[in-house]
């Protein structure tokens, strides 16, 4: 005899339960009561990942006979859960009060207070955030040029409208082309207008290994997560060593969800688009692709002699025209290398004071 799957319907919705039915007069406290019943029913019939990211920042603000509102901290929220999750509600809802209601998803930009660190206890006090900024990374004596006019342009945009434009925010380019100093000049700008913003730099290996420390620690995930997850910036420097980590790409694109659905800029490189990364998940080159993708190119001319100019005034030095000249033509490669090629000229020269510059070339 054949087996037929029954489908659960929303008509005859069992009876209210005694303990959730309050006066109108309490109706506050009703539907606080409700939602968190709601929720626990939510989080047991979702994926933790997604009732982490869509759930757990949302509340029912309204509930009258036919209609029950829910405020969420973003539009993006709001709409995957009036997209995916709207029946879903209004089973669980249905379940608990025997009524079924059509439901609204509002934005509520009103942030709760946030509870000082010694009332949250050490275990959910925000941790300290050592931000890792190189403080000598600044737009300031970042060199600008035709290669890297744009991702200059994209990068102090995001110091002014940080979360809001730009989001996320990814440089690629070779190598010493200048996308370490972008994100640290990104950090500093953003900690100078705000001291109190909780700003972090992280390579991608560093990722790894603090989760990997993490996970060897009964509490270190707990911690690791909280680390990052609390964060208003987030700078990754090396996307593409994430490729072939199947946990560390777990973690990280749970970790992108949080800060990205909260409104919070991440900022990432690497050293080639995120389609050409191999082994690199698809949700993540999704993710990494939605937001602006800037290419570096190799430093033109002009720009290498303006970088030999703007590094000879920082150390104080000074050579002719002519060679910077001709150090600029003979070194077309990384700015990396342009630097360390002006380094050792200039220690050659004070080395050898009987040769100039020029004959050291």
């Amino acid at each position: 005899m054949g087996c037929v799957q029954s489908r659960r319907t929303l008509v005859s919705p069992p009876p209210v339960p005694a303990f959730l039915w309050v006066s109108p007069a309490s109706n506050t406290m009703h539907k606080d009561e409700l939602w968190e019943n709601a929720l626990a029913t939510l989080e047991i019939e979702v994926s933790k990942a997604n009732f982490i990211t869509f759930f757990s920042k949302t509340k029912l603000i309204s509930l009258d006979q036919d209609n029950a509102a829910i405020a969420c901290p973003n539009a993006l929220i709001a709409e995957r859960l009036k997209q995916r999750y709207a029946e879903k509600i209004k089973e669980v809802l249905a379940n608990l009060t025997g009524k079924i209601y059509r439901l609204t998803f509002k934005v509520h930009s009103s942030p709760s207070p946030t509870p000082k660190p010694h009332e949250l206890g050490p275990l959910f006090a925000p941790p300290r955030c050592e931000d890792r900024l190189f403080p000598t990374y600044t737009f300031e004596n970042f060199v600008v040029g035709l290669s890297n006019r744009l991702a200059h342009a994209a990068a102090v945009a995001v110091t002014e409208q940080s979360g809001n434009l730009h989001n996320p925010l990814l440089f690629y380019s070779g190598v010493g082309l200048g996308k370490t100093h972008l994100i640290h000049a990104i950090g500093n700008a953003i900690k100078t207008k705000d001291q109190e913003a909780r700003v972090r730099y992280c390579p991608a290996e560093t990722f790894t290994n603090e989760m990997v420390q993490g996970i060897q620690n009964r509490q270190g995930m707990a911690q690791f997560r909280r680390r990052y997850r609390l964060l208003d910036v987030l700078l990754v420097d090396d996307i593409q060593f994430l490729a072939g980590r199947e946990a560390t790409q777990e973690e990280f694109f749970n970790t992108f969800n949080e800060l990205y659905l909260s409104g919070k800029q991440v900022v990432l490189t690497s050293d080639r688009h995120p389609q050409e990364i191999k082994s690199l998940e698809a949700r993540l080159v999704s993710r990494f692709s939605g937001g602006m993708v800037v290419d570096i190119q190799p430093p033109e001319l002009d720009l290498r002699i303006a970088i030999l100019k703007q590094k000879m005034r920082e150390r104080g030095a000074t050579l002719n025209d002519e060679v910077v000249l001709s150090l600029a033509q003979q070194v077309a490669g990384s700015i990396r290398q342009l630097e360390g090629t002006l380094s050792q000229l200039l220690l050659l020269s004070r080395s050898f004071q009987e040769a100039t510059p020029q004959e050291l070339l």
